[in-house]
């Protein structure tokens, strides 16, 4: 088995439209495409967006929806409005967990906390206001392309890579949270309730071969794990007909754990052409 068959456990056998997980899900950072707009929230909070997006025209901002927040978009920031108590209630977590990473010189851009509403004070609605991180997604036939694929894989193996090496930092490791022990028991499960029904017999029998491997994983912390790695999260700009990876965002999951791509007892990675192009929605 492939180091990357765990984090690709699956996923391969979905149709390449349908989306791995977290449907229309949209956390602070950039928002998920497809998603209609909200204008109702920019006329709700319009005296609070122009104090905390200058320079933008209200009428012109966009707004996406996503589980737990309502985000709108500025020019170069965005402002996320949780949902839920619950969700604001995390907002200081969040900050917190973005002020490390923007501390790890990861060599790939993060969205950097600028504004934090205070902890239920007055009456606006809490809110949290990031940088924006400039790029795009990659489009679903971008890795069509075989020179694209593999630059794509390249950069993939960098970013890996650059968060194996993050797991070090004394700093992550007393500020991030640490993946739970059963982690890989909750993930097969997860797979096996969601996703089955929706492979082919083949794709079911390999991802029951995988899943069982996942029983002999130790529980190690020695990587920051972005916790959903998918094409949307990760943000690219285009040079010279080529993709560079100019941030990645939605860090909302982000803890100490084990990269299913690393190699632990040489900290190597491995990320092929193939599997990029089989699965453009790597699982962080």
């Amino acid at each position: 088995m492939s180091v990357l068959s765990v984090a690709f456990v699956g996923f391969s056998h979905l149709p390449r439209s349908l989306p791995c997980n977290d449907v229309d899900r949209v956390r602070c950072g950039w928002p998920r495409r497809g998603v209609s707009a909200l204008t109702n929230i920019v006329a709700t909070h319009r005296s609070l967006l122009s104090r905390l997006l200058p320079g933008d025209n209200p009428d012109a901002l966009s707004v996406r929806q996503g589980q737990f927040h309502t985000v709108v978009i500025g020019s170069d920031r965005v402002v996320c409005f949780p949902r839920t108590r619950a969700a604001a209630d995390r907002l200081p977590g969040r900050a917190a967990s973005l002020r490390v990473l923007a501390g790890l010189d990861l060599g790939f851009r993060t969205p950097e906390p600028l504004l934090l509403s205070e902890a239920h004070g007055g009456n606006e609605a809490p809110f949290l206001v990031l940088t924006r991180i400039p790029g795009q997604p990659l489009e679903n036939d971008a890795l069509d392309d075989e020179r694209v694929a593999e630059t794509v894989a390249a950069q993939y193996v960098t970013l890996l890579g650059d968060l194996y090496r993050a797991g070090a930092d004394a700093t992550a490791r007393a500020v991030l949270p640490q993946n739970p022990d059963d982690r890989w028991h909750q993930f097969a499960e997860s797979v096996k309730a969601e996703l089955f029904g929706l492979m082919s017999h083949s794709g079911r029998l390999q991802a029951q071969r995988e899943l069982a491997a996942l029983d002999t994983l130790p529980h190690l912390t020695q990587a920051v794990v972005h916790g959903d790695l998918g094409g949307e999260n990760v943000v690219w700009v285009w040079q010279n007909g080529m993709p560079h990876l100019c941030g990645v965002i939605d860090w909302d999951d982000v803890a100490l754990g084990w990269l299913t791509t690393a190699e632990t007892d040489s900290g190597q990675m491995e990320f092929s052409r193939a599997d990029a192009q089989r699965n453009p929605d790597p699982i962080g």
